[in-house]
């Protein structure tokens, strides 16, 4: 769905953040028992940025919140700093 996006320092994410961050949404909201699943090669950091950012966005938490939620239910997640 997303141009393909490599897991290094070099890649700007953010341009990819408004597409996967509306098709969540979207998926969600079309009714109560849709469920998305969110995934990249390693399950560390691309889709983690992206899980992490959909809190943020709708969520409306912090950084640091969304990260610790995310972090306690797979706790090798770990976005690129860069992301």
């Amino acid at each position: 769905m997303l141009d393909e996006i490599e897991d290094d320092s070099s890649q700007d994410i953010l341009k990819e953040l408004p597409k996967g961050l509306e098709f969540i949404s979207q998926a969600l909201k079309e009714n109560d028992t849709n469920k998305v699943l969110v995934h990249c090669a390693a399950g560390i950091s691309r889709s983690g940025a992206f899980c992490v950012a959909y809190m943020i966005q709708q969520e409306l938490w912090t950084l640091r919140e969304a990260l610790v939620f995310a972090q306690k239910r797979r706790p090798k997640l770990y976005p690129n700093a860069n992301f």
